[in-house]
């Protein structure tokens, strides 16, 4: 397994994305992508690519209580 990790610098902060095997972790519906921190964030995805990244798919804790309820809540913090 291949891990790096990436700067992405947004208007007010720059965060720091862990990279696997060339792939960021990104919310499948709202389309924030996940820091080192476990932190999700608003980014625009064409910069993000821009630094030569793919997309990993998952869903973030908000989207996992919008779309799945309580049920999503508890699936959402288990995932890594």
């Amino acid at each position: 397994m291949n891990v790096k990790t990436i700067l992405i610098r947004l208007p007010k902060k720059t965060i720091e994305v862990h990279v696997v095997d060339g792939l960021v972790t990104v919310c499948g519906w709202c389309h924030k992508i996940r820091d080192i921190h476990q932190i999700w964030h608003d980014v625009d995805l064409e910069e993000v690519k821009a630094q030569g990244v793919s997309f990993s798919h998952a869903i973030c804790p908000e989207c996992a209580a919008d779309m799945l309820g309580s049920c999503g809540n508890r699936w959402a913090n288990l995932t890594p």
